[in-house]
């Protein structure tokens, strides 16, 4: 009866410990901040469909310049979210800045 006790108050335990584990892993997730990468890729030829990049957009989208300076760049998911919706608006992943073409490519987790 002492042992049927004993191991009921182990299991018990165990599902404590367990339940604190899940409880406090599942919050460290929700911290972690998602990661994106950018691509900028210059393109050889015109692209069909562009936009045209304009110094107000550089001012307003800073990475532009520095992703097209290292190729590719990551950040915070959230930080591309304006500019990639100003893309979709256009329906196009290609841009011209500074008499180039560039395509770019957008990876999420």
């Amino acid at each position: 009866m002492k042992q049927k006790k004993l191991i009921i108050a182990i299991i018990a335990i165990i599902i404590i410990i367990s339940s604190i584990a899940i409880y406090l892993l599942s919050q460290q997730d929700s911290r972690v901040e998602e990661t994106c990468f950018m691509t900028f890729n210059k393109l050889d030829v015109e692209p069909r469909d562009f936009i045209n990049i304009t110094e107000s957009e550089i001012q307003k989208y800073s990475f532009i310049t520095e992703g097209i300076t290292s190729q590719e760049m990551s950040k915070k998911c959230e930080d591309f979210e304006e500019f990639l919706n100003f893309l979709d608006q256009h329906s196009t992943r290609n841009i011209y800045y500074n008499d180039k073409y560039y395509h770019i490519l957008y990876v999420t987790p």
